[in-house]
């Protein structure tokens, strides 16, 4: 900012009162160019964040749908051998032969599916400070969408940790020899289910999140 001062002193009261009126009012819209330049700033930078959010929110809303669409057809799959399995053990000792035919059944569907979530869009908005420029309808959904995202992953890895793990890696294991026990493929599997469905079900909840989000998103810009 600059201000040119005046060619000659004043000579009298009213050229100084006027000379530094005019000093005044160049400094105040100086100010104010000033600080519209800075709102416009923030402006087009929230603009821009807020465009690579939905983007990313859009791609993550995808990844969730994928990742029921498997995940649902694991839980078919998988319950419908479950159910083979404990048919058999109530009609007596099935035999190798039986319990490796539904042992194979279960390989292509022995898994969960986690969405690929992205964050890059919103950590960059809060680490350039961009975030802080958005509505605040816009931010508080915003972050409550990547907290239930981060939520959901962490609750998907405590269900996938720990003895589950050992126990699945033991049954792949014993297919592997060729020679499985019925009972311990029915309790990894009864568990393996237990864990889609609560799964599922937290992933059902961020689907709908998501897409109300996008709802909303869609009859704001109409």
């Amino acid at each position: 900012m600059q201000v040119e001062t005046p060619h000659h002193p004043p000579s009298t009261f009213a050229e100084f009162i006027r000379q530094y009126a005019m000093i005044v009012l160049s400094i105040l819209t100086a100010l104010a160019l000033e600080q519209v330049a800075v709102a416009v700033t923030h402006a087009a930078a929230a603009r821009a964040s807020k465009a690579r959010i939905e983007t990313e929110l859009a791609h993550n809303a995808a990844e969730v749908a994928n990742s029921l669409r498997i995940n649902t057809e694991n839980t078919e799959a998988l319950r419908a051998a479950l159910r083979t399995l404990v048919d058999l053990l109530k009609a007596g000792t099935p035999s190798d032969d039986q319990v490796m035919a539904v042992a194979k059944t279960t390989l292509g569907h022995f898994s969960v599916d986690l969405p690929g979530w992205q964050r890059d869009a919103w950590d960059s908005a809060i680490a350039d400070q961009s975030a802080s420029h958005l509505q605040q309808s816009d931010l508080r959904r915003y972050a409550e969408i990547y907290d239930d995202e981060k939520d959901a992953t962490n609750a998907a890895i405590l269900l996938l940790g720990g003895e589950w793990v050992a126990q699945s890696s033991d049954l792949m294991l014993d297919y592997k020899l060729g020679k499985v026990d019925p009972k311990l493929l029915a309790s990894t599997l009864a568990r393996l289910l237990a864990a889609l469905q609560q799964i599922s079900a937290g992933q059902k909840e961020l689907q709908a999140e998501l897409e109300g989000h996008a709802s909303d998103a869609d009859a704001t810009h109409k």
